[in-house]
């Protein structure tokens, strides 16, 4: 599957055996909080090129995958490496499925860009029956690890477009607001939860 990917040029193939290792590590912890919720239905909300669905469909076949994603170039390479299933475009504010849609809504390397995360997670609380799985960088080290490999050095590290920045303890108490957290993993530059929604 990876060598069909390699074409798209997208930060989740890379060469570089570091940044191998991580995505490594971003991806079997994704799953090892899916596999914990056990979901019949997701929705990748930013779902961006469509590799995170991807390795879900291969990893989870049994699970009905959906994805949304407000850029149309990205959603374009997401619908060519993701034939089988549905990927619409739209925002995060307002996503067009009814409440309770989808049984896990998996919101990945999203909230980090956005100018209203709390308005977000309110729709991502919406359109979940019960579950939710969020990441973010882990700040500081994640910026850390860009001055580290000579990466956005002028930006101290910053990557581009990213205008919110959490500590692990700070995401787990903004998702708090929302959800009830049953479970924070940490693979070293990613802080992940996974939610439920709370009555």
């Amino acid at each position: 599957m990876a060598k069909a990917l390699v074409r798209f040029q997208t930060k989740y193939i890379s060469r570089n055996p570091i940044e191998r290792y991580l995505n490594h590590r971003f991806h079997h912890t994704i799953y090892s909080l899916i596999k914990e919720a056990r979901p019949r239905s997701i929705l990748d909300v930013g779902c961006g090129e469509g590799i995170v669905m991807r390795y879900v469909l291969d990893s989870i076949p049994e699970v009905k995958v959906e994805g949304i994603e407000i850029h149309l170039e990205s959603l374009k390479i997401a619908k060519k490496i993701n034939p089988e299933t549905r990927v619409c475009q739209g925002t995060i504010y307002e996503l067009p499925f009814k409440p309770d849609s989808y049984d896990l809504v998996l919101c990945t390397e999203v909230l980090e860009h956005l100018q209203d995360p709390e308005a977000a997670f309110l729709e991502l609380y919406r359109v979940s029956k019960r579950f939710v799985i969020v990441s973010v960088p882990n700040e500081p080290l994640w910026r850390l690890a860009n001055m580290m490999r000579l990466k956005y050095c002028k930006n101290l590290g910053n990557t581009p477009h990213h205008i919110q920045h959490w500590t692990p303890l700070g995401f787990n108490a903004i998702a708090k607001k929302y959800f009830y957290v049953i479970r924070m993993k940490v693979p070293i530059t990613w802080t992940m939860l996974l939610c439920e929604k709370t009555k």
